[in-house]
């Protein structure tokens, strides 16, 4: 299948997703692009849940057949509604302009990140090998949870949702995993560009605020869009010796070079790794944005629940559009009647639900978010007092049980129980109190009962890698902080302020919001982290990485309206320009990370989308004992794999460290091997029951894979397959030199039979 058709498939089948569902996203997201772009990330979304009931069970399989079932169902529920029906088809006649340009500009947008993966689209570097395993296990598994592709006889106990949602149009497609892995980037860029765009055009929308320009409403979107899609932080204006900006981080260096360290040299990872790094200090940290990510192209955790953050904050902000002044005798009636029926709250609820089972951080973050919303959505200020002296205390007997089930409780299913109790007993409580905070408490504990309801199958088969907080020992310094981020704080308050100026809108308050959280959430990193393997010098990197990850987007948001906010003050013209020029330091990233990660950028130097075609003649240069270093010979062995073995039986390879090209044959097919990268497995089984997993999982596969390649008794060796449940064994550069063992073994005969060869790398199939 050539590049192109697969693309053109790949895009149709996302356009027929959207259009399935596309009358329900238009009646929850009727501002902002009429619903179809945000159809296009609820649809898999949606799958995702259905098939964590159906196939985790084990009553429907996780198969293509059943995709199509599943999808004409949502679709029938979604055109047969009549008024829903009616909606859609007005808004294709009055609108059809409308999504025909959204839809030109996501395939637009599509079509460069195509581009930009056919200039690199090798799966060998940083964590692509893993996400690619994960997407070959999730196509060859018939049932979730998928197979643990490197820990042969285990489910994969990561966060892992993402990838079964990119795997469901891989699996309605048929593509091969390799090129739907840089087709799911390219789709993932363009919904990112589009909903941002979405989101900064619909805050100048009417009713959020009372008058509408269109020509505002578009740099708005545009500003949003560049900013979320392309910008960075601070740091590379300024630190970039190149950057127009560079006589300041000369200047800063110069007069403080112990806190300010050096800019001899700008490498663009260099703005993800300043904190902690330059200089040197013991307290390494992590803040990357999402750029950085679609430029190093990690089909990871972070940035494929992204586009489903952003089409959450564009259904909260659809909400804030809808909401109209409510009864003050609200309190009774929400509490008994209109909880329980208030799509808000039921698809926040699911959109969480997805959260954690993608990206559980996100889950946290955004369901914090999300009780800010109930307690301050506009048509509820007035329907009570906010807070009575009686009501306090119950706000926090409401809070109270759900954190300690959430701290303490282990069993998903014990733990679902409770969250539904509480919830319920919330909402008696609010009905009696009639207060803004207990509503809002009452609403917040019933959506965070029914996101653990629909993420149940999943969170049974799966162990929280880890829950404990600590208090943060070593903090940025105020000029690392400033640097990075100071500059995107200032413009976030210019926007509030001229939000506030220029009119008191459902606008004004959904900026607030957003600023507000995108602050707190650069400084929770500052008070404390969550403890995983990562000690020492790096034991708040993964807590700075995503709590900063998502204040970039929202502060982003926020900035990205403020010029067209000062415009629409006209005595603000000034003002909006120097918000403009100083908006575009933060684009001045992929201007020089492109180049520099690329290299040429030109139609002769496209490499097409199949991600193993450069692997193939890697020179890899983890191989030392041989004269041949390149790969061919171990993907002629993955090719011949994926062409016979249509199950999902163990294999044996070479185990090795994260991040290298150990692991791959396991990686390229989905079939799982004993041991893989052994840092990730180890952050992966580290749980509340196994906390010393390097001792108790991971050397006991390492020290048996070892038994299996050196000790030459086939008895000790069949011990070793029948714990496993081994099928194949390979035997290539990898495996002599972790093993030191030699290919020329006579035992090897007694154990199987050679299935497959290729140069230095064998497949011993097992008797």
């Amino acid at each position: 299948m050539s590049d192109l058709t697969a693309a053109m498939l790949w895009w149709v089948i996302w356009l027929a997703g959207a259009a399935a569902i596309w009358p329900l996203a238009l009646k929850l997201c009727p501002y902002g692009g009429y619903g179809f772009t945000f159809a296009k990330v609820l649809w898999p979304g949606l799958l995702v849940i259905s098939f964590i009931w159906l196939s985790v069970p084990r009553l429907v399989p996780f198969r293509a057949p059943y995709m199509w079932l599943v999808l004409i169902v949502l679709a029938a529920l979604s055109w047969s509604v009549r008024p829903l029906r009616r909606d859609a088809l007005a808004a294709l006649k009055e609108k059809w302009k409308s999504l025909l340009a959204f839809e030109l500009f996501f395939l637009a947008c599509f079509a460069v990140g195509l581009f930009m993966r056919g200039q690199m689209p090798g799966l060998d570097t940083l964590e692509k090998m893993m996400n690619i395993g994960f997407l070959n296990s999730l196509n060859r598994t018939d049932f979730l949870p998928a197979a643990d592709m490197w820990f042969a006889g285990e489910s994969i106990n990561y966060y892992y949702g993402g990838h079964i949602a990119a795997a469901i149009p891989l699996k309605l497609t048929g593509i091969t995993p390799a090129v739907a892995y840089n087709l799911a980037l390219a789709t993932l860029f363009a919904l990112t560009a589009v909903l941002s765009f979405q989101l900064g055009s619909a805050l100048l929308q009417p009713p959020l605020v009372e008058t509408a320009n269109r020509r505002l409403r578009f740099l708005s979107g545009t500003s949003a869009s560049l900013l979320v899609t392309l910008g960075s932080n601070g740091h590379p204006a300024i630190y970039d010796p190149e950057s127009p900006l560079a006589f300041i981080g000369h200047a800063l260096t110069r007069r403080w070079p112990d806190i300010a360290g050096t800019m001899e040299r700008y490498w663009f990872p260099s703005s993800t790794r300043f904190i902690g790094y330059n200089p040197s200090l013991p307290d390494k940290t992590i803040h990357e944005f999402p750029s950085y990510s679609f430029l190093v192209a990690d089909l990871h955790a972070h940035l494929i629940n992204l586009v489903f953050v952003l089409a959450f904050l564009l259904f909260l902000l659809n909400a804030f559009a809808r909401a109209q002044k409510a009864s003050r005798d609200i309190g009774v009636r929400f509490a008994v009647r209109s909880v329980m029926t208030d799509p808000l709250l039921m698809v926040s609820s699911v959109f969480l639900s997805f959260f954690q089972i993608s990206n559980y951080w996100d889950f946290i973050m955004y369901f914090a978010l999300l009780a800010c919303v109930l307690l301050f959505l506009p048509g509820n200020s007035n329907q009570a007092k906010f807070v009575t002296v009686k009501a306090l205390p119950v706000f926090f007997l409401q809070a109270l049980p759900v954190l300690a089930v959430f701290l303490f409780v282990r069993s998903p299913l014990i733990a679902v129980s409770l969250y539904l109790v509480s919830a319920f007993a919330s909402l008696a409580a609010a009905a009696v109190t009639r207060t803004r905070l207990t509503t809002a408490g009452a609403a917040a504990s019933f959506v965070f009962a029914l996101s653990h309801v629909w993420s149940l199958p999943f969170n049974l088969h799966f162990e929280p890698i880890g829950k404990t907080i600590r208090l943060t020992e070593s903090r940025t310094s105020l000029y690392q902080f400033l640097i990075v981020w100071g500059l995107m704080l200032l413009l976030a308050a210019i926007s509030l302020i001229a939000c506030h100026v220029t009119s008191r809108s459902k606008t004004s308050l959904f900026l607030l919001i957003a600023a507000g959280f995108g602050l707190v959430f650069l400084l929770v990193p500052e008070l404390v982290y969550v403890v995983d393997i990562y000690g020492g010098e790096f034991k708040r990197a993964n807590t700075m990485f995503k709590f900063t990850y998502q204040a970039f987007v929202l502060l982003m948001l926020v900035i990205g309206a403020g010029p067209a906010l000062l415009l629409s003050a006209r005595k603000k013209r000034i003002t909006a320009a120097v918000t403009i020029i100083l908006s575009l330091t933060f684009l001045w990233f992929p201007l020089r990370a492109v180049p520099q990660w690329f290299g040429q950028i030109s139609l002769q130097h496209y490499r097409g989308l199949d991600g193993t075609g450069p692997l193939r003649v890697k020179q890899s240069n983890q191989i030392h004992q041989f004269d041949d270093r390149t790969l061919s010979d171990y993907f002629a062995v993955i090719d011949w794999l994926n062409v016979h073995e249509k199950g999902q039986p163990a294999l044996a390879e070479a185990y090795g460290p994260s991040y290298t090209d150990h692991a791959l044959v396991s990686a390229f097919t989905g079939l799982p091997t004993v041991m893989g990268w052994e840092t990730h497995e180890w952050l992966w089984r580290t749980t509340s029951d196994t906390p010393e997993a390097y001792r108790t999982e991971i050397l006991p596969r390492q020290l048996a894979l070892d038994r299996l390649y050196t000790s030459g008794n086939k008895e000790i060796m069949d011990e070793v397959i029948q714990m496993y449940g081994i099928a194949y064994i390979v035997i290539g550069p990898f495996e002599q030199q972790t093993f030191s063992m030699s290919a020329d073994d006579p035992v090897w005969a007694e154990i199987g039979n050679v299935a497959f060869a290729e140069g230095d790398v064998t497949l011993i199939r097992v008797h």
